[in-house]
């Protein structure tokens, strides 16, 4: 059905000068690349980034316009292949090596905190809003963009990190579970009542919001020093990813240390350090 015209087509084209085959091939190729690139890899592309950072405009626009120079990039090259001029790029190789070479070591780390954007932007384990901690620093996530990521810390400082910091070294994400254990630990007199103090600092807790009922809070001989009894007070936040954990964390502490006042509990003093000697004054003419 299909062969006549293509027949037809086949051998007009043959009849055609070389150069405007070559043209043709060219258009052809740059125009087929260039539909499937625009029409399947780049909404592709943005649909997943969009899904992962819909707060993030920023990198929804950057990734479309990558991309975008990307597949212009790759239809010109396949457009001067068809046209039977690859030589050129191969010829060219050197200089492209050579170029390539200045270009990254000018420009290592700007390129490694992209390639690391990459990753952290394809990673679904690492999104806005998380809460993370590394390089003993922590805070939520507020936006990833493809050469640094914005941290809101706890104490509401917005610090640009990095991406490389972020893929070269661990990062923890404490609060990605329904539910996060926190541990208060407190030193106290070895005259207090044990009994009295643990039975006295965990019912409080119980009662606070955001801190679940289930487990209940506890608290629990920890450790012994040569000054004071630790006691750990293990609580539970509900909804870490809902919840401000850090807030919770410090109306904990503020509840244990009013519950301390209250109740009288001793809380262990500071260490001491005995000194020891002798001071003798000499005899002085006057």
């Amino acid at each position: 059905m299909f062969a006549a015209p293509f027949d037809q087509f086949a051998s007009l084209v043959s009849t055609l000068d070389p150069a405007v085959r070559r043209a043709l091939a060219a258009v052809g190729v740059f125009v087929l690349v260039s539909l499937a690139g625009r029409l399947l890899v780049v909404p592709a592309a943005t649909r997943v980034v969009r899904r992962r950072n819909r707060e993030n405009p920023t990198i929804q626009e950057a990734t479309d316009l990558y991309l975008r120079i990307a597949v212009l990039v790759a239809a010109v090259v396949a457009a001067v292949i068809a046209a039977g001029y690859g030589r050129v790029l191969t010829r060219s190789a050197l200089v492209v090596a050579a170029a390539t070479l200045v270009i990254g070591v000018a420009g290592q780390e700007v390129v490694g905190n992209l390639v690391s954007g990459m990753f952290l932007v394809t990673d679904p384990n690492f999104n806005v809003d998380d809460y993370i901690a590394w390089n003993e620093r922590e805070g939520t996530v507020e936006a990833i963009g493809f050469r640094t990521t914005r941290v809101r810390t706890v104490d509401n400082r917005e610090v640009t990190v990095p991406n490389t910091e972020l893929a070269a070294n661990p990062v923890d994400r404490p609060y990605s579970r329904s539910r996060v254990r926190e541990t208060i630990r407190l030193p106290f007199d070895y005259d207090a009542d044990v009994d009295r103090v643990e039975a006295s600092l965990a019912p409080p807790l119980a009662e606070m919001d955001g801190i679940r009922e289930e487990p209940a809070p506890s608290a629990t001989i920890d450790e012994f020093d040569a000054s004071a009894v630790w006691l750990s007070v293990v609580y539970w936040v509900a909804n870490p990813m809902e919840t401000d954990v850090p807030t919770v964390n410090a109306d904990a502490m503020g509840r244990i240390k009013a519950v301390c006042d209250e109740e009288e509990l001793p809380l262990g003093p500071p260490a001491y350090q005995h000194l020891s000697g002798a001071v003798s004054l000499a005899d002085a003419e006057t």
